[in-house]
């Protein structure tokens, strides 16, 4: 059974995408790959959004993680069994959660310690460059 939401609770993909500081296209592939959950209006079937829905989520998972900064799954659970990123044991099974700020702030750090701001993080929808030398 579908349950009916206000229309005026709802918002479109530009207004969400202005209010999270990402590209729209960003919101889609999101939505896409269920990170953000949208609901379909209309009969060319709009993408809509509930404010609630929207909201930054404070953890994330493994997946999520290397799907924004574009990395190996396996690349980002070695960096945190050495110590480079912090992550949170769950669950009986040990499952990782990963801190947002702490994404930013390593992201902030492999770029050089520049002081970037929100809009230029992948957690916002601008993905940087990162290389790192091998020593």
């Amino acid at each position: 059974m579908k349950t009916k939401t206000s229309k005026s609770s709802m918002l479109s993909i530009g207004e969400a995408s202005r209010l999270l500081h990402i590209h729209s296209n960003t919101l889609r592939r999101w939505t896409d790959q269920g990170i953000i959950k949208a609901y379909r209006d209309g009969p060319r079937g709009a993408r809509k959004f509930k404010a609630e829905d929207i909201g930054l989520k404070t953890m994330l998972t493994v997946s999520e993680v290397k799907e924004l900064l574009h990395m190996h799954s396996n690349t980002l659970r070695r960096w945190s069994d050495k110590g480079l990123v912090k992550a949170q044991r769950l669950g009986p099974r040990g499952d990782r959660r990963y801190s947002r700020e702490d994404i930013i702030n390593l992201v902030k750090e492999l770029a050089g310690g520049n002081t970037a701001t929100e809009s230029d993080t992948p957690l916002y929808g601008q993905y940087p460059l990162l290389v790192i030398a091998r020593k």
